[in-house]
């Protein structure tokens, strides 16, 4: 799922020089600000907390895609449990500060730490209860706990303190996606839509949940606009057919329907995507 990063600038937070090299495959926390680049050209600037995966290497840099793909300075970059770390060392030097918080709440979450990461929001939240990814992130990482209740209170926090955040709209579509109310996530899906319509992932959320009513034409459009946004992914497709496939409730299983949005996700990906 998608989610609104708590993003501000960590003033005082550097890379620690003996962190070991990483390797191509390697999943990487940025720990300080950092850009991505190619050649002089600067493509993305990155806060510190976000995940990459290393996909070549040189001397000094690895090569990563975020937003965009370029080349960005080893020293920025460190693995996941070291990150905590440094991170950890930024809180002890800053304890009334929450981007420490933010960026070890948003590693800790990467590794599962689950009951960490929410003491840590928890502290993102009483510190900066103004912004509404500090709800954000908490609740993303309620909805991997499964605690869908207080994941959905933390959205619609976020989406009062920020109404025109579409991110927010669509992840608080996706939770009531897992409480299997499906009118609602439409209705929320729809909002995200009308912010943001080149999002992809909000067609993706709006085509499980038609779906889940069994509106399967409403459901095929879009996936297909998830396609034409991004023509290298089935995601749209691959999600419907999960969800008929694997849903827990008999009556949300369809077979027949799972193995045809299936194989749209694999003629669309030209059947290069092991997951579809």
């Amino acid at each position: 799922m998608t989610t609104g990063c708590w993003i501000m600038l960590i003033a005082g937070l550097s890379a620690d020089p003996a962190i070991p090299r990483l390797k191509t495959g390697d999943v990487a926390i940025v720990v300080q600000i950092a850009e991505i680049r190619e050649g002089d050209r600067v493509l993305q600037r990155l806060h510190p907390g976000v995940p990459l995966t290393i996909e070549a290497l040189e001397k000094g840099r690895y090569w990563v895609s975020h937003e965009a793909a370029g080349w960005i300075d080893a020293e920025s970059l460190a693995a996941p449990e070291l990150a905590v770390g440094i991170f950890s060392r930024q809180i002890l030097a800053h304890p009334d500060s929450p981007e420490g918080y933010a960026a070890r709440g948003a590693v800790l979450t990467i590794l599962k730490r689950y009951p960490e990461a929410i003491r840590d929001y928890d502290e993102l939240v009483r510190l900066a209860p103004e912004v509404a990814a500090s709800f954000g992130c908490r609740a993303t990482c309620r909805i991997l706990q499964r605690d869908f209740d207080r994941a959905l209170a933390d959205y619609t926090e976020a989406i009062r303190l920020d109404p025109e955040n579409a991110v927010m709209f669509n992840d608080r579509a996706s939770a009531w996606l897992q409480k299997l109310e499906f009118d609602k996530s439409i209705a929320d899906a729809n909002t995200a839509a009308r912010l943001a319509p080149r999002l992809e992932s909000i067609y993706a959320v709006r085509a499980t949940a038609w779906a889940g009513k069994r509106e399967f034409v409403q459901s095929q459009a879009d996936c297909e606009t998830a396609h034409r946004l991004n023509p290298r992914s089935g995601t749209g497709f691959n999600a419907v057919g999960w969800f008929l496939a694997t849903n827990p409730r008999a009556e949300l299983r369809d077979g027949a329907k799972a193995l045809e949005f299936a194989l749209r996700a694999c003629e669309v990906t030209k059947w290069q995507n092991a997951g579809h």
